[in-house]
This record gives C-alpha cells, sequence and structure tokens, in this order.
C-alpha cells in the first residue's frame, strides 16, 4: 500500500507579515492581465513524497531537504502542525482562497526530479521506492466578489497553463480543515495500449483527412496516397508505428519540403520600388540558392577552413589552429505559442544538443537568441480584443524569456547576444530563435573530430532522460499553422540540470574514445535519431520496450516519437559498451542499450519481439517527389496583401509630426530601439570567462547601458590560440518585408556583417546562418494568398543568393519553419516573412576589439557607406577597408545604422559615456537603410584613415566633452534625456 505525503513550505512566523516585494509585483501582475485587484497574494511552494511503504521520521529528512531552517518552516501532512487559517490571518487573510496548481499526469516536473534526487541520496531512505511530484499554492484575497470559476479562469489565463497544469480552487472553510493534506495522492499517468494497431488506408479521401487530422500527421492527401500505394506492394497496411516514422520523417519540420520543392517563379507588374527579377524555375530553393552560394564561394575563393556544411547537427569551421567552431540556430515557434516557458527552454537546451551531437560531440560555448513578439500596449491602445485563444502578449514575452534564461544559465552557457523585434503580427505566433556556438578539437584519436564513424554491429545507445507523453507529435504539430485544438502532449519542458550532467559524461566519453557516433534526440524523438543514423550504415533494429519511461502505459507510437528532452542516442561499438556504460553509471546519466545498427536496409522495429515496424530506409529518405508549386508576384497581390490584413481598419493613426528632437526621444523609446537590459542582464554573460565584448557597453562612471554590436568570446579558456576570437552577431529586418522580401532579406544579412565588423571581425573570415520563419505560403482554399507569399520567399532567397555570393560568405548551417500562421473561427494572423541571418566571423587580434562607444573628446566622426546598398561587391570593398583601419588601430568605435536611422546610431555612441557629439550634416537623421556605420576616429590619424576610403565615407563631425548630442542649426538633447527615454522600462515590463 502506498503512502503519500504533503510538504508545504511558509516563511516562518517571524518573517515580515507584509507584502514582499515579489508579491506585491505579482498583484500588481494580476492587475495588469485581468484588472482584478487582489489585496492579497501570497504564494508557496509544496511536494508529495510517495513511498512504497510509510517513512518513520520523514519529517525531519524533509526538513532538512525542502527547508532553511532560519527563514522557513514546514507544514506536513504528516504531523499536520500548523493552523493555516491563523497563520494567513497574522498576513492580512480574512477571507483566503487557495489556487493550488499542479502538473497533470506525463508533464515533465524538474522541481520534482531534482527533490527526489536529493531524497534518494539519504541512507536511510535508499530501501524505499520513492516518487515526487511538486506544485504551487497562490493564497488570495480580492474585493471583488469571485466565485470559483471565476478564480479558476483567471488562474489559468495569468499563472497556470491548461495544456500542461490543473487547478484546484478551495476556500476558506477547506482550509481550516486542512481538507488538501488528508488524502494527497500523486496522480498515475493514464494507461494507453501497449501494443501497435494496423490502419487501414483503403478508404475514400475525406476519411484518409479526418484519419491525417486526428492523429496529427500533417501529410498532405497525395503523400497519403503515395503512402498507401507503397504499402500495396507490400501485400499489407502500415502500422500506427510506421505511419508515425514516415509523418515524421516527412513533416515540414523535419524534410523541408517547401525548401526543396519545384517552383515555377512569374512576375507581372511590379511597384517602382522592387527590384525586377524575370520569370524562371527553381529546382530547389535550398540547392540552388543556399547551398548553391555556398558550393560557389567555396569553389570561387578556395576555402579550405569549411569543415563540415548542411549535412550534420551544425556547421563546422576552422577559425583557429588547434580547436573548430561550430554553430546552430533553431526555432521553437509552435511550442512556445501553447507553452511559452517550456517552449523556450526546450528550444535553448535542444540547439545546445545540437552542437554536442555535432561530428563526435563539440562543447557549447555561448547562446544567442532573438524573440519576434507582440505588444499587450498596442492591442490596448487600439481597443482591439484578442480571440481568447490566444495568450496574453506580455506574459508569452515573459515566458519565453525566462525560458531561455533558465536554459542558458542552469546549463553554464553565456549568452552573448540577441535581439528583440517587436510587432503586432507576432501576436497569432511567437517566433523563438535560439543559437548556440560550440568548439571541438580537430582531431582525437588519429580521426577527424567532425566525422560520424558508425558501423554495422554497433549497439544503439540512449543516454539521458527517460521517455514520456511529452512532445508526441512536436515534429508534425509544428509543420502546421496553430489553431484552437492543439492537443497538449505537444509541449515539451526541457530539464537543463539533467541535460548539463548529460553533456559533461557525452564529452569525457568521446575523449577515452567510447563511441562511435552521436546525434541528439530532437523533433521525432528516436525516430529521427535513430532513422538518420541508420542511413549511414544502411539499417538499424530497435527494441522499443528497453527505452526507459517516465510512467508505464506508453504505446510503441509513442515510444518512437516522443521528443521527451535530454536525451541523445549513441553508437557504440561492442568492444565498449562495457566501459561506456560503466562511464554513464558513474557520472549518474541513464544509458540504455536499445537495438543495433545494421546494413540491411531497413528501419526494423520491435516491442516485446514482435515487429511493430518495417521501413525501407530508401522509401522513407529518398522516395517521397518534390512538389510542385507556382509563386506568382504583382503590384495587385502586394496591395490584396496589405487590404487583406487582420487588422486593416482597426488601427489608429499615427500621431502628428513633431520636431526633430521629439522625434528622437520617441524613436529612443520605442519597442524596437529601446533597451531590454533589464531582462537581458538576467542572462549569464560571464560564465565561461571567455565574453570579451558582452550585451551592453558604456563608461564606468554612467554605467554600461548602451547597446554593442556583436558577442566576441575568446576561444583560448577553450583550447583555442591565445590571440584569436570569434563574434556573433544577428541581422533581422521583417518590417520591411511589406515592402519587398528581397530588400528585406539584404538588409537582414547586411546587418549581421556590418554588426560583426563593427567589432573587428575580418569579412574574409566571416560565415552565414539563415532561419527563414514564414506564414503557409502553399496556395488552399484557406491560403488563398500562397502563391504570393511563395514568391516573397523565392526573392527573399535570390536575394541572400545575390550577397552572399558578391560579399563571399558562406552559408554553413540554417533552418526553416513554415506555416507561421494562427487560425481560429474567422480569424487568421500570419507572420510578416522574417528572415534571420547570422554572422560568425574571425577576430585575429585581440588589441583590435572594437567597442561602439565614442572613447575620447576630440575624436573625429564619419560614416562609411552609402545612402543606399545598391552594389554589393562594392560594399564588400568597403568592409574590407574598414576592418583594415581597425586592425591598424585607426577606429576608436564604429556603431552600426539601423533602427532609428543615423540619429538613434549617433545617440547610442554616447548617451552612456559623460561625452557628447556635435554634428554637422544634411543627411536623413532618420532614415533607414542597410550598408552604413558610424566610427569615431584619433584626429593624428585622418589622414591615413580616410586615404583608405575611395568613396563613401563622409565627415559627421566631432567627439566633444559635453554630455549632448548637437546637431547643428537643428537641435541639441542631453545624455541624461536621450538614456532615460531609451531606459523608459528598465525596471519592469517587457
Amino acid at each position: 500500500m502506498k503512502t503519500t505525503y504533503r510538504f508545504e513550505i511558509y516563511p516562518n512566523q517571524h518573517q515580515s507579515t507584509e507584502m514582499s516585494l515579489s508579491e506585491m509585483k505579482m498583484t500588481e501582475w494580476f492587475f495588469k492581465y485581468c484588472n482584478i485587484k487582489f489585496d492579497k497574494l501570497f504564494k508557496v511552494n509544496y511536494f508529495l513524497l510517495e513511498s512504497n511503504e510509510p517513512i518513520a521520521g520523514i519529517d525531519d529528512f524533509a526538513k532538512t531537504i525542502l527547508t532553511d531552517s532560519v527563514t522557513e518552516v514546514l507544514f506536513s501532512s504528516e504531523s499536520k502542525n500548523m493552523d493555516l487559517v491563523s497563520y494567513l490571518a497574522k498576513r492580512g487573510f480574512t477571507e483566503p482562497v487557495l489556487c493550488d496548481i499542479s502538473f497533470k499526469p506525463g508533464v515533465t516536473d524538474n522541481s520534482a526530479h531534482a527533490v527526489l534526487e536529493a531524497f534518494k541520496l539519504i541512507p536511510d531512505l535508499k530501501k524505499y521506492e520513492l516518487n515526487v511530484a511538486s506544485g504551487e499554492c497562490y493564497f488570495m484575497q480580492s474585493a471583488d466578489s469571485l466565485t470559483d470559476q471565476a478564480f479558476e479562469k483567471v488562474s489559468y489565463e495569468k499563472i497556470a497553463n491548461q495544456l500542461l497544469q490543473k487547478v484546484t480552487i478551495q476556500r476558506r472553510e477547506a482550509l481550516a480543515t486542512n481538507l488538501r493534506m488528508q488524502a494527497p495522492k500523486i496522480i498515475e499517468v493514464v494507461s494507453t495500449p501497449d501494443e501497435s494497431t494496423t490502419i487501414d488506408l483503403n478508404i475514400d479521401n475525406s476519411s484518409l483527412l479526418k484519419l491525417n487530422t486526428d492523429n496529427c500527421w500533417a501529410l498532405s492527401l497525395d503523400e497519403i496516397h503515395f503512402v498507401r500505394e507503397y504499402f500495396k506492394t507490400l501485400d499489407r497496411s502500415p502500422t500506427d508505428v510506421e505511419m508515425e516514422i514516415i509523418a515524421q520523417s516527412w513533416s515540414e519540420h523535419c524534410k523541408h519540403k517547401i525548401f526543396a520543392s519545384h517552383i515555377e517563379y512569374s512576375e507581372g507588374e511590379l511597384p517602382s520600388h522592387m527590384k525586377k527579377l524575370g520569370n524562371f524555375e527553381v529546382k530547389s530553393l535550398f540547392k540552388t540558392y543556399i547551398r548553391g552560394a555556398t558550393e560557389k564561394i567555396k569553389a570561387d575563393r578556395n576555402l579550405q577552413w569549411l569543415i563540415s556544411i548542411f549535412h550534420d547537427n551544425a556547421g563546422i569551421v576552422r577559425f583557429d589552429k588547434n580547436v573548430d567552431v561550430c554553430i546552430k540556430v533553431e526555432t521553437h515557434n509552435s511550442p512556445s505559442a501553447l507553452d511559452p516557458y517550456g517552449g523556450a527552454l526546450t528550444g535553448i537546451l535542444g540547439v545546445n544538443r545540437d552542437i554536442l551531437g555535432c561530428g563526435q560531440g563539440a562543447k557549447p560555448i555561448a547562446n544567442t537568441n532573438v524573440f519576434c513578439l507582440a505588444e499587450d500596449s498596442f492591442f490596448k491602445e487600439n481597443n482591439i480584443k484578442l480571440h481568447p485563444k490566444l495568450k496574453n502578449p506580455d506574459r508569452i514575452a515573459e515566458g519565453v524569456h525566462l525560458g531561455v534564461q533558465d536554459g542558458g544559465n542552469k546549463s553554464g552557457v553565456p549568452t552573448v547576444n540577441g535581439a528583440f523585434v517587436f510587432d503586432k503580427d507576432y501576436v497569432g505566433k511567437p517566433l523563438v530563435f535560439c543559437g548556440t556556438i560550440g568548439v571541438l578539437p580537430q582531431t582525437e584519436h588519429n580521426s577527424s573530430t567532425a566525422e560520424k564513424r558508425q558501423q554495422p554491429g554497433d549497439y544503439i545507445v540512449m543516454s539521458g532522460g527517460k521517455i514520456g507523453k511529452d512532445g508526441i507529435h512536436g515534429a508534425t504539430f509544428s509543420s502546421m499553422e496553430l489553431n484552437e485544438n492543439a492537443p497538449a502532449s505537444v509541449v515539451q519542458i526541457g530539464d537543463p540540470i539533467t541535460q548539463k550532467r548529460l553533456g559533461d559524461f557525452l564529452i569525457e566519453a568521446r575523449k577515452l574514445n567510447l563511441f562511435s557516433s552521436v546525434t541528439d534526440n530532437g523533433a521525432g524523438g528516436l525516430s529521427s535519431s535513430v532513422g538518420e543514423m541508420a542511413g549511414l550504415t544502411n539499417g538499424a533494429i530497435v527494441d522499443l520496450e528497453r527505452a526507459p519511461t517516465k510512467y508505464p502505459g506508453l504505446s510503441p507510437f509513442e515510444l518512437m516519437v516522443s521528443e521527451s528532452q535530454e536525451r541523445m542516442t549513441f553508437s557504440v561499438p561492442k568492444e565498449k559498451i562495457h566501459q561506456f556504460l560503466q562511464l554513464s553509471e558513474k557520472r549518474s546519466v541513464l544509458s540504455s542499450v536499445i537495438g543495433e545498427f545494421t546494413n540491411q536496409g531497413q528501419l526494423l522495429v520491435r516491442y516485446n519481439g514482435k515487429v511493430v515496424a518495417d521501413l525501407n530506409l530508401h522509401f522513407l529518405h529518398e522516395s517521397l517527389r518534390p512538389m510542385q508549386l507556382k509563386a506568382h508576384i504583382d503590384q495587385t497581390s502586394v496591395e490584396q496583401s496589405k487590404k487583406s490584413h487582420w487588422l486593416n481598419g482597426k488601427v489608429k493613426d499615427a500621431s502628428a509630426s513633431k520636431d526633430a528632437k521629439a522625434q528622437l526621444l520617441e524613436l529612443m523609446a520605442s519597442p524596437n530601439v529601446r533597451s531590454h537590459e533589464h531582462l537581458v542582464r538576467r542572462y549569464d554573460h560571464e560564465v565561461k570567462a571567455a565574453t570579451l565584448v558582452k550585451p551592453f557597453t558604456g563608461s564606468e562612471k554612467i554605467g554600461r547601458h548602451a547597446p554593442t554590436d556583436a558577442g566576441v568570446i575568446w576561444l583560448y579558456p577553450h583550447g583555442g590560440e591565445r590571440d584569436n576570437a570569434i563574434s556573433v552577431s544577428c541581422g533581422i529586418a521583417p518590417q520591411i518585408s511589406q515592402h519587398d522580401a528581397y530588400e528585406m532579406a539584404v538588409w537582414a544579412l547586411d546587418e549581421a556583417v556590418r554588426n560583426s565588423v563593427c567589432v573587428g571581425a575580418d569579412p574574409a573570415e566571416m560565415v552565414l546562418i539563415d532561419n527563414y520563419c514564414w506564414p503557409d505560403p502553399i496556395t488552399s482554399t484557406k491560403n488563398p494568398d500562397g502563391a504570393h507569399k511563395l514568391a516573397q520567399l523565392v526573392r527573399a532567397s535570390k536575394a541572400i543568393y545575390d550577397l552572399s555570393v558578391d560579399y563571399g560568405m558562406p552559408f554553413v548551417s540554417g533552418k526553416d519553419s513554415m506555416k507561421n500562421d494562427f487560425m481560429a473561427d474567422d480569424v487568421k494572423i500570419s507572420v510578416q516573412p522574417t528572415l534571420l541571418v547570422t554572422a560568425m566571423g574571425r577576430v585575429r587580434s585581440l588589441n583590435h576589439i572594437t567597442t561602439s562607444e565614442a572613447k575620447t573628446a576630440g575624436d573625429l566622426v564619419y560614416m562609411i557607406g552609402p545612402d543606399q546598398l545598391t552594389d554589393f561587391k562594392k560594399q564588400l570593398g568597403l568592409y574590407k577597408q574598414l576592418h583594415q583601419a581597425i586592425s591598424k588601430g585607426f577606429v576608436n568605435s564604429a556603431h552600426d545604422v539601423s533602427e532609428g536611422g543615423l540619429a538613434v546610431s549617433l545617440t547610442e555612441k554616447i548617451m552612456s559615456t559623460t561625452l557628447g557629439l556635435e554634428i554637422e550634416t544634411n543627411l536623413d537623421l532618420f532614415k533607414e537603410s542597410a550598408g552604413r556605420i558610424v566610427v569615431t576616429i584619433n584626429p593624428n590619424q585622418q589622414k591615413e584613415f580616410t586615404s583608405l576610403f575611395a568613396t563613401d565615407c563622409t565627415f559627421l563631425g566631432k567627439v566633444t566633452d559635453k554630455a549632448q548630442l548637437t546637431i547643428k542649426n537643428q537641435f541639441s538633447v542631453s545624455n541624461t534625456e536621450t538614456l532615460a527615454a531609451y531606459r523608459i522600462k528598465s525596471a519592469g515590463a517587457i
């Protein structure tokens, strides 16, 4: 008979009975979101401990693990040692209401996992079979008369996630009797059939489409027909496991079918500002414009430092004599729309695993992130009521930020670069970009660490976390638009502590040469990792019953496609398996042998000895025919895309024009310019002690509040050369998409490049990563403008090909995310076509790293770059000349011109210093264009500096010792004013 104990942790009676600062902020937060005034709000955590038999003295053990004896007390279901109503009365509660929040069955519970480990460390408890669950108690009191249903509704909307958590409401009477303590219980997961089933595809089309929707396959009708015909040749029907493997492998998220499709592109008459490309066919956007660009650049420049591109978990380059550097950027949009915290946490941990699974295993050394979000204030100001299925935009922003913060900080990886982008169209689906840079030795054990080396006969070993229902259908769900019927099972919650342990074990095992290959379990779980690795040996056998699970009752298909986090799949030679498993146990990492790689051409999956899937690998990975799509754009489609916008006619007109000073201060406080330092500072920039340029800069006296252009990571602490570093920067300009996606892509790529050039990176040793996030570009009855969106995708891809080839900068990795739309009832919200470009460059000397802020009064101010970026090769020449000037020590500061134009760039150079600028120019201060950088130089080196530039080097003025920006004959504004405007949100909201 199982016994379950409940432990609640409270501040002791000697602690202040006034609301803490965090509790006061929480009440403000509630009021902000739901307009209900809570005059009292108090939160405590609790844990349930389940044992196979009663435990003597359990309260003492629990106090040791769960409480700080100085500041906290434990209320236990075993001793019932506390009068809760009296306790709450001393804190001012007269009519308390309890909102008890706990995880639903099957959801990852990281706090419980940590507490369970702690209990198991106690010698006296080792003989017991223990389980732990965690929860939160919110004690509320409101002057408003609210029903239990109202409290529950508010709780789900504001502090709980209905997909993942359960809310229970209790009033004063129940609290007085300690009802919640009398029968605590850890809820068991409801079991599902533990055997495979056969699926009949010989049915009519409407029934096939219903099967497709019900099972979240995200296949097209033609694809289902193709599967049906294949199984007819085998004279049998597919199993549910086979259909799930096929759906995962062919999902847009994993197969990238749109980028592999054959596209017929055509143009009609275009607006005058749009570049004419003509009519043509593209066999594959990826092969033609992305890989095609890299192959051309590699051949033209004879690049020997491109080590591994496009076929591994990350791109690998040789920017150092001792170590290779790898980089990957991913998106986690759909999960973040459902559970912002869990989605973003999983996003950053997932891209960390991409690095761990790169080559023979790389060590993550730096993270980046970019969030594209909506702002709640925009909708309130315009009196726009959002669809009830949409989460509050500010709650999404807070959740995704906290998720990435926890993932990076708890994993010990510094966050060095990123951006916030705000636009109303991201309210339907936020975009969450997460990137990681890693290092690995160039060779180890006389072999290249960039190569996978698994052989037939090697064991398949799964290491890390256990399998649960979380993340089932994640890959296929992410291949569809977001709708109101999203299944709870697609959401995963990562565990950074478990993954840190797994990562450390992996690197140690690599150094000991204990495995031959490794990859991560990401989208599609074992189906993806084993399925892809099997392609290198031409076969695999998997025995699913050997896979460890979080709880009983998972069906075979759930075991195969679950995306439960913190798992890596290894290929281990048989002669090394004992040593591999020994090290795994020593490092407290769970590892299980679940199969064997073969060379039989089949992916064979068994469960308890019965074959549940037997798929030919060529059919699975090579047989799917490319889609045939049509893309068209003309003046009519451009205008129609604006007219059909979901907010057309609902947004208030912009305010009247202001004078230049007022415009500048308004810009400095605007969402896409203002500081997010209060959020970014929560990331750990310093861990690993190798971050040379962090997200903020400025003088010691004023404080480092001004933005930097790129992060710079020193390679020496990671095994690299002493005088060597790498930069990482990003570029993104979705606001330009409505004018022309070609220009949008040019702006994004150029911004990423010039940001890295600003800190001293060499444009001759720079690589790019592309991440597309697009609305659905396939024409259908519910998506009539698909051809226009597809044309935008073609134009953006052609643009980055043109620019990257002329810049000579290859792509080494990337990702696309299609179907970034929200659909419910009659509402359809699509993101603006968005391209994030990340640049990573080599910084050859630490002495010539440059930051953005002005350094010395008397320095001269120049702007490098044209009024309009049209000549790409000429622009590359400017960047090379500027790099030469930086390398010669002529440049004291450099900062790009982007959002807000020249005025904002000049302001950011001085606002966090005691210096000023005196500028004399007739240039448009607020014009935004690509390709421009503002620098300051020593006046004694003016001649040498200007001699490097034949054109596009414009003198603007000088640095002064008066802390203000002065634009002659226009206005002056003090640094105090501009910094205050810039930091307007520094104390609170997103």
